[in-house]
């Protein structure tokens, strides 16, 4: 009796712990489930794809179609040809003609995720897809930094830029030296200051004699319009005179339109000459013969 009751006591017992430790499994692996956000009972799709380099994939990563994530990254194979990334996906990719697969950096502090797109036109089957080589951003900017710092060196960058600093620092020598007219302008000394002051202040003046109506300049922009009227009047006589004379009126329009008359006038001109000369000429003889029959 008691021998039995210790048997099925240490049975019961044994159930327990075993009911325990299977619960404490299942709730595990439905923890685990949970936390890796694993689908069970759902259809997956999965697919291969090649590519040269990886750049930091890993396994477990994302899988993403036009910005959602589809899938994770199940497992990574190198071969002798590149690495086989097999990945399982949620949902049915249906690949074209023209797509493309790469894997993309997810922040610039690293981890990476592979990008599908599925492109367009005729669909492909493929076992295996091919996979674009990604670019390795610290890669890219040690190669640009590299590329920088040869053009400074050998193209001269920093020598010319050393130059145009040493230009600069005479410039600035020269202009603190009063060198020039922007160096007299900054300098201590306040000449050219006073000068320009005087020169404003003489060209006020006139501005404001101008204003008033002094100075021939100030009559004609003068508010009063008599000097104006004065002029404009005296412009048109003068027109009119220019006027006659192209016409042929008057005596020098006559002179300039009727050359018979300014030859007749040449002529006269010359004639009259002529007897000048004459005159000249018996001038000292009258005045001889005046002298003698005038002391008799």
């Amino acid at each position: 009796m008691n021998k039995q009751f210790m048997i099925d006591r240490q049975l019961t017992h044994e159930v327990v712990v075993g009911a325990f430790v299977l619960m404490f499994l299942l709730g595990l692996g439905i923890f685990t489930i949970v936390i890796s956000k694993q689908r069970i009972f759902v259809p997956t799709y999965k697919i291969t794809v090649r590519f040269d380099d990886v750049m930091g994939l890993r396994t477990g990563d994302e899988v993403a179609v036009r910005g959602m994530t589809v899938g994770k990254v199940r497992r990574m194979e190198l071969t002798p040809t590149g690495v086989l990334v097999y990945a399982v996906l949620d949902v049915p990719v249906r690949m074209k003609k023209n797509y493309k697969i790469s894997i993309v950096s997810s922040s610039v502090l690293g981890g990476s995720y592979m990008q599908i797109n599925e492109g367009s036109g005729e669909e492909v089957l493929k076992d295996i897809y091919e996979g674009t080589t990604p670019h390795d951003i610290m890669s890219d900017a040690a190669d640009v930094a590299n590329a920088l710092k040869k053009s400074l060196v050998e193209g001269n960058v920093l020598k010319n830029l050393e130059e145009i600093t040493e230009q600069f620092k005479q410039i600035a020598a020269r202009l603190n030296e009063g060198q020039s007219t922007l160096g007299k302008l900054l300098s201590k000394d306040e000449k050219l200051y006073k000068d320009i002051e005087d020169t404003v202040a003489s060209i006020k003046q006139i501005v404001e004699r101008v204003d008033k109506g002094e100075g021939l300049l100030g009559k004609l922009v003068s508010r009063d319009s008599k000097f104006y009227d004065d002029l404009s009047t005296t412009a048109n006589s003068l027109r009119e005179i220019t006027d006659r004379i192209k016409s042929g009126e008057g005596f020098v329009g006559k002179i300039i339109k009727d050359d018979s008359l300014y030859n007749e006038l040449k002529q006269t001109l010359k004639e009259a000459r002529g007897a000048i000369d004459e005159v000249r000429e018996s001038t000292p003889l009258v005045t001889f013969t005046s002298i003698f029959f005038g002391a008799f």
